[in-house]
Protein backbone atom coordinates (compact mmCIF):
# COMPACT_ATOMS: atom_id res chain seq x y z
CA UNK A 1 0.00 0.00 0.00
CA UNK A 2 1.45 3.44 -1.12
CA UNK A 3 -0.77 5.03 1.10
CA UNK A 4 -4.08 4.16 3.11
CA UNK A 5 -7.01 6.72 2.70
CA UNK A 6 -9.85 6.78 5.15
CA UNK A 7 -12.98 7.87 3.96
CA UNK A 8 -11.96 10.19 1.09
CA UNK A 9 -13.98 13.36 -0.11
CA UNK A 10 -16.68 13.12 -2.41
CA UNK A 11 -14.09 14.45 -5.09
CA UNK A 12 -10.89 12.10 -3.84
CA UNK A 13 -12.84 8.96 -4.14
CA UNK A 14 -14.26 9.93 -7.83
CA UNK A 15 -10.84 10.28 -8.64
CA UNK A 16 -10.19 7.44 -7.09
CA UNK A 17 -12.86 5.28 -9.16
CA UNK A 18 -12.14 6.77 -12.82
CA UNK A 19 -8.35 5.87 -12.08
CA UNK A 20 -8.76 2.39 -11.68
CA UNK A 21 -5.79 2.02 -9.69
CA UNK A 22 -7.25 1.54 -6.10
CA UNK A 23 -8.75 -0.95 -3.77
CA UNK A 24 -11.64 -0.26 -1.40
CA UNK A 25 -11.30 -1.47 2.54
CA UNK A 26 -13.49 -3.47 3.30
CA UNK A 27 -12.62 -2.84 6.91
CA UNK A 28 -11.33 -6.29 7.13
CA UNK A 29 -8.06 -6.33 8.53
CA UNK A 30 -5.45 -8.99 10.01
CA UNK A 31 -2.97 -8.91 12.33
CA UNK A 32 -0.79 -10.29 15.19
CA UNK A 33 -1.37 -9.05 18.15
CA UNK A 34 2.20 -8.29 19.16
CA UNK A 35 2.42 -5.79 15.43
CA UNK A 36 -0.67 -4.01 15.86
CA UNK A 37 0.06 -3.27 19.66
CA UNK A 38 3.53 -1.98 18.09
CA UNK A 39 1.92 0.38 15.92
CA UNK A 40 -0.91 1.63 18.66
CA UNK A 41 2.18 2.51 20.87
CA UNK A 42 4.33 4.45 18.22
CA UNK A 43 1.19 6.31 16.06
CA UNK A 44 -1.38 6.07 19.34
CA UNK A 45 1.15 6.55 22.41
CA UNK A 46 -1.95 7.59 24.74
CA UNK A 47 -4.17 4.74 23.71
CA UNK A 48 -1.21 2.35 24.38
CA UNK A 49 -0.60 3.41 27.27
CA UNK A 50 -4.35 3.02 28.51
CA UNK A 51 -4.64 -0.24 27.06
CA UNK A 52 -1.17 -1.25 29.36
CA UNK A 53 -2.82 -0.34 31.97
CA UNK A 54 -5.66 -2.56 31.41
CA UNK A 55 -3.11 -5.73 30.25
CA UNK A 56 -2.62 -6.65 34.06
CA UNK A 57 -6.23 -6.54 35.14
CA UNK A 58 -7.37 -8.79 32.67
CA UNK A 59 -8.89 -12.17 33.76
CA UNK A 60 -8.91 -10.82 37.50
CA UNK A 61 -11.66 -9.43 39.77
CA UNK A 62 -10.88 -5.82 38.68
CA UNK A 63 -10.78 -6.42 35.00
CA UNK A 64 -13.95 -4.79 34.30
CA UNK A 65 -13.44 -1.91 36.52
CA UNK A 66 -10.26 -1.29 34.59
CA UNK A 67 -11.86 -1.37 31.21
CA UNK A 68 -14.44 1.02 32.25
CA UNK A 69 -11.97 3.60 33.66
CA UNK A 70 -10.36 3.66 30.56
CA UNK A 71 -13.07 3.75 28.43
CA UNK A 72 -14.25 7.17 30.07
CA UNK A 73 -10.83 8.56 28.81
CA UNK A 74 -10.18 7.22 25.86
CA UNK A 75 -9.41 9.55 22.60
CA UNK A 76 -12.27 8.41 19.81
CA UNK A 77 -10.13 7.30 16.95
CA UNK A 78 -10.32 4.46 14.64
CA UNK A 79 -7.85 2.17 13.91
CA UNK A 80 -8.27 3.33 9.96
CA UNK A 81 -7.57 6.79 10.80
CA UNK A 82 -5.34 6.29 13.78
CA UNK A 83 -2.56 3.48 12.51
CA UNK A 84 -3.64 2.63 9.07
CA UNK A 85 -3.05 6.14 7.24
CA UNK A 86 0.00 6.29 9.17
CA UNK A 87 1.65 3.24 8.78
CA UNK A 88 4.16 2.04 6.27
CA UNK A 89 3.98 -1.86 6.13
CA UNK A 90 0.07 -1.98 5.28
CA UNK A 91 -0.49 -4.86 2.44
CA UNK A 92 -3.54 -5.23 0.60
CA UNK A 93 -4.97 -8.81 -0.35
CA UNK A 94 -7.50 -8.19 -3.42
CA UNK A 95 -10.11 -10.76 -2.81
CA UNK A 96 -13.72 -10.75 -3.97
CA UNK A 97 -15.36 -12.57 -0.95
CA UNK A 98 -18.63 -11.07 -0.71
CA UNK A 99 -19.75 -8.72 1.30
CA UNK A 100 -22.31 -6.81 3.32
CA UNK A 101 -21.83 -4.24 5.99
CA UNK A 102 -23.53 -5.60 8.48
CA UNK A 103 -23.57 -2.32 10.58
CA UNK A 104 -27.35 -1.75 11.24
CA UNK A 105 -30.48 -3.64 12.29
CA UNK A 106 -31.74 -3.60 8.85
CA UNK A 107 -28.71 -4.83 7.33
CA UNK A 108 -29.16 -8.35 8.86
CA UNK A 109 -32.19 -9.11 7.07
CA UNK A 110 -29.73 -9.06 3.95
CA UNK A 111 -27.63 -11.92 5.37
CA UNK A 112 -30.01 -13.70 8.07
CA UNK A 113 -33.01 -16.27 7.14
CA UNK A 114 -36.40 -14.91 6.99
CA UNK A 115 -39.55 -16.47 7.40
CA UNK A 116 -42.13 -16.90 4.54
CA UNK A 117 -43.55 -13.50 5.37
CA UNK A 118 -39.85 -12.42 4.97
CA UNK A 119 -39.24 -11.24 8.89
CA UNK A 120 -36.21 -11.82 10.38
CA UNK A 121 -36.36 -13.11 14.21
CA UNK A 122 -32.85 -12.64 15.54
CA UNK A 123 -33.75 -13.86 19.28
CA UNK A 124 -37.15 -13.96 20.99
CA UNK A 125 -40.31 -14.63 19.87
CA UNK A 126 -42.05 -12.68 17.25
CA UNK A 127 -46.13 -13.42 16.65
CA UNK A 128 -47.45 -11.65 13.29
CA UNK A 129 -50.53 -10.89 11.67
CA UNK A 130 -49.64 -9.38 8.38
CA UNK A 131 -46.91 -8.23 9.15
CA UNK A 132 -43.73 -8.56 6.42
CA UNK A 133 -39.89 -7.15 6.03
CA UNK A 134 -39.38 -6.95 9.62
CA UNK A 135 -36.60 -7.39 12.00
CA UNK A 136 -37.21 -8.17 15.48
CA UNK A 137 -34.58 -8.90 18.13
CA UNK A 138 -36.47 -9.80 21.22
CA UNK A 139 -35.55 -10.57 25.05
CA UNK A 140 -37.79 -12.51 27.46
CA UNK A 141 -41.04 -11.07 26.08
CA UNK A 142 -43.29 -11.82 23.02
CA UNK A 143 -43.26 -8.86 20.37
CA UNK A 144 -46.62 -9.08 18.78
CA UNK A 145 -46.91 -6.77 15.46
CA UNK A 146 -50.05 -6.24 13.30
CA UNK A 147 -50.05 -4.73 9.54
CA UNK A 148 -46.02 -3.32 9.86
CA UNK A 149 -43.92 -3.17 7.00
CA UNK A 150 -40.32 -2.97 6.88
CA UNK A 151 -39.79 -2.02 10.72
CA UNK A 152 -37.20 -2.94 12.86
CA UNK A 153 -37.82 -3.77 16.79
CA UNK A 154 -35.52 -4.31 18.85
CA UNK A 155 -36.07 -5.16 22.36
CA UNK A 156 -32.87 -4.74 24.83
CA UNK A 157 -32.99 -5.01 28.77
CA UNK A 158 -33.55 -1.42 29.28
CA UNK A 159 -35.11 -0.05 25.64
CA UNK A 160 -37.30 -0.69 23.05
CA UNK A 161 -35.89 0.73 19.64
CA UNK A 162 -38.53 0.61 16.89
CA UNK A 163 -37.73 2.31 13.12
CA UNK A 164 -38.07 1.79 9.82
CA UNK A 165 -35.43 -0.08 8.32
CA UNK A 166 -34.95 2.77 5.75
CA UNK A 167 -33.82 4.28 8.86
CA UNK A 168 -31.81 2.45 11.10
CA UNK A 169 -28.53 4.00 10.67
CA UNK A 170 -30.38 7.44 12.09
CA UNK A 171 -29.65 5.23 15.16
CA UNK A 172 -26.61 6.99 15.52
CA UNK A 173 -28.71 10.16 16.04
CA UNK A 174 -30.41 9.18 19.18
CA UNK A 175 -27.06 7.88 20.68
CA UNK A 176 -26.17 11.74 20.56
CA UNK A 177 -29.04 12.48 21.79
CA UNK A 178 -28.39 10.07 24.87
CA UNK A 179 -24.73 11.06 25.07
CA UNK A 180 -26.24 15.12 25.34
CA UNK A 181 -28.57 14.15 28.06
CA UNK A 182 -25.90 12.93 30.25
CA UNK A 183 -28.68 9.44 30.08
CA UNK A 184 -25.28 6.85 29.89
CA UNK A 185 -27.03 4.19 31.67
CA UNK A 186 -28.71 3.38 28.25
CA UNK A 187 -25.35 3.37 26.43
Amino acid sequence: VSRFTEKPDDDTAARFVEGGRHFWNSGMFIWRADHILEAIEKYLPRLYRQLSAIEPKLGTEGEEQAIEAAWQDIEPVSVDVGVLERADNVVVIPADLGWSDVGTWASLAEVLPADDSDNVVISGEHLSSDTTGAVICGRKRLIATVGLRDIVIVDTEDVILVCPKNRAQDVKDLVEKLKSQQRHEYL
